[in-house]
């Protein structure tokens, strides 16, 4: 809830910031990776911490890093003061992201775990919804802007004595998990290329669709309203996702999920019907459910192979943030806003050339 708080009030923060410091699409894409570089580096440093260190103590420290943000807020009074704290967002919103996928996938016995992943996600998506909401009524005054972040102090606070108690005290290195490697052989790369891919296309729509709303005349307030009908469109697919008990529904709900979000996309941009695109919330069962999917289908590279993704998608998501923002930029908003789509094409059509080596048994060496 913390994580997807803090990472999706920055969809309203950042047209607003915009106007309120007086700097153009490209500084907010440079903003934006700023934070996806920390976040890469932080989820890089997962799988040796979660291998050296308990949950406990990297769930204390992701405590940490949060209440760092939310008090150095007070600190930002410039753009380049707002780019180093967008750094630590990036860490603090990585961190916690990852971890919560990690509990997930760990807590949950095999019988349960699709529905304990799509449960996690959900509230991913609950606080998305109400985020750029809650940031959009904030707004109103924009010198009030961090407010935003500085009521989740003592909710953080909170979280951190809750982890202290009852998360593990264990590290792999301790305990009955196995410590994995982190070599990949071929088709579980692959599978890592088709989420981060997906996830491109998921947060490059959820992170700038307020932005295209208003450079389409929208005001903040419909743009952020957009933005929460994505979320809740997402949140609700993925506590659907939490009743499916048979894994025979997976793969025809992914193929759902990612084909019918790109008809609404490309229909709702081709015909100007813009509120068709808040639908790409469809894709929320995706990523729970291929997670669940490829954690089953490699048992033994489940952690390894989920920290794999949740790192290199930051790694894309700070190139296609800083790529979307020169977009912007130099050819406008109405150009740079096909990336989702193009994004979302191109993880279609990996997952079929995934799901045919899937069926042959390919299996190369790591790399």
């Amino acid at each position: 809830l913390i994580s997807a708080y803090m990472d999706n009030a920055r969809s309203s923060l950042i047209p607003a910031l915009g106007q309120f410091y007086q700097y153009n699409y490209e500084i907010s894409g440079r903003i934006l990776v700023c934070g996806q570089l920390t976040a890469l580096f932080c989820t890089a440093l997962l799988l040796p911490a979660t291998n050296r260190f308990s949950l406990r103590t990297i769930g204390l420290f992701a405590c940490l890093v949060c209440l760092s943000v939310c008090v150095s807020v007070l600190l930002v009074h410039s753009v380049a003061g707002l780019t180093v704290w967008g750094a630590l967002v990036g860490g603090g919103i990585s961190i916690m992201g990852s971890l919560s996928s990690i509990y997930a996938d760990r807590s949950a016995d095999e019988k349960f775990k699709t529905r304990a992943m799509s449960a996690c996600h959900a509230t991913y998506g609950l606080a998305s919804f109400g985020a750029p909401i809650f940031a959009s009524a904030i707004l109103l005054q924009p010198e009030h802007w961090r407010n935003i972040y500085l009521f989740l102090i003592p909710l953080i606070i909170l979280l951190a004595i809750f982890c202290n108690f009852y998360a593990p005290t264990e590290s792999a290195k301790n305990s009955g998990l196995e410590k994995q490697e982190i070599k990949l052989d071929f088709s579980q790369s692959l599978s890592v290329i088709v989420m981060i891919f997906y996830v491109g296309a998921e947060v490059l729509t959820a992170m700038w669709l307020t932005t295209w709303f208003v450079s389409n005349g929208e005001t903040l307030q419909n743009g952020s309203l957009a933005t929460a009908i994505f979320f809740a469109i997402m949140t609700v697919t993925r506590m659907l996702c939490s009743l499916i008990s048979s894994d025979r529904w997976i793969m025809p709900v992914i193929w759902f999920s990612l084909i019918s979000s790109l008809l609404f996309f490309v229909v709702g941009r081709l015909t100007g019907n813009f509120w068709l695109i808040p639908m790409m919330g469809l894709l929320g069962p995706f990523f729970p459910l291929f997670v669940t999917s490829t954690s089953k289908r490699f048992p033994r590279k489940g952690r390894v192979i989920l920290i794999w993704m949740l790192t290199a998608m930051q790694g894309l998501l700070a190139f296609m943030n800083l790529f979307t923002g020169f977009l912007a930029q130099t050819f406008g908003m109405p150009i740079a806003f096909w990336l989702p789509a193009f994004l979302l094409t191109i993880c279609i059509v990996l997952l079929l050339v995934s799901k045919k080596f899937e069926r042959e048994g390919l299996s190369t060496s790591p790399i």
